[in-house]
């Protein structure tokens, strides 16, 4: 004897069956979508952040170019430029780098450089301008993007220092805005028959970035000459946005 399902129970088995590969074709559509989203997202977010900080970059190089002007000539002691904020801040309420310079063993400078901020307001990138220089941070690490005046060559060794004075005062914005600086007071000191020169970084947020330059730039931190001359240019100045 032959023993067969009623047919109304097969139809009950297929239509179950139908109604899970429907639902679990749909959950994986729903789930593919959400992970594509949250993925595209946050893609578009690193984009995003990533072209701000490039344009901030390109902004503080022209800014920086200007700017160090009043260091290189002496006739000049102001100058203004623009800055994209793109949503980001700038902020002069910072300490900087501390730098100490000796001459043969004898402390000539020990002070912090101050600096010009910028925060991008979609991560904790940063970029700064301090000492005459621009370096870029992410909390963890630096790199210097350009590199204050400081050279060791031969028996010649320069040093010029851009050193800004702190204020607290943040500024954000999705506009252009205008930015200057003013020399306050400016210090040029020569030294003849040196045999060697040090500047050491102390505490700050670009170490990365200062000991970069001090390598490519400095022999490493320290500048070994023979009855050499050293001149030690410090320019304090105020910025003002």
């Amino acid at each position: 004897m032959f023993s067969r399902k009623p047919r109304d129970e097969g139809h009950h088995e297929r239509g179950v069956s139908e109604v899970l590969a429907f639902i679990l074709v749909f959950t994986i559509i729903i789930g593919s979508v959400a992970i594509v989203s949250v993925i595209g997202l946050q893609s578009m977010n690193s984009y995003q952040e990533g072209e701000q900080l490039r344009n901030a970059e390109r902004g503080f190089d022209a800014l920086s170019d200007n700017f160090n002007d009043i260091i290189r000539y002496d006739g000049i002691k102001d100058r203004s430029g623009e800055l994209n904020l793109r949503d980001g801040s700038i902020s002069t309420d910072y300490e900087g780098t501390e730098l100490t310079i000796t001459v043969d063993g004898t402390v000539e400078y020990d002070n912090s450089t101050g600096g010009l901020v910028y925060q991008s307001s979609r991560g904790s990138d940063t970029i700064a301008y301090e000492g005459g220089g621009i370096f870029r941070g992410d909390g963890e690490g630096s790199v210097a993007l350009e590199y204050p005046m400081i050279r060791c060559t031969g028996d010649r060794a320069v040093i010029t220092i851009l050193q800004i004075e702190p204020d607290a005062r943040t500024f954000a914005s999705s506009e252009t805005s205008r930015i200057s600086i003013s020399e306050t007071n400016a210090t040029r000191e020569t030294y003849t028959n040196v045999d060697n020169v040090e500047i050491v970084v102390g505490d700050s947020e670009y170490e990365n970035g200062w000991e970069m330059v001090l390598e490519n730039r400095f022999e490493g931190g320290e500048c070994t000459l023979d009855d050499g001359t050293v001149t030690i240019h410090i320019i304090e100045a105020e910025i003002d946005f």
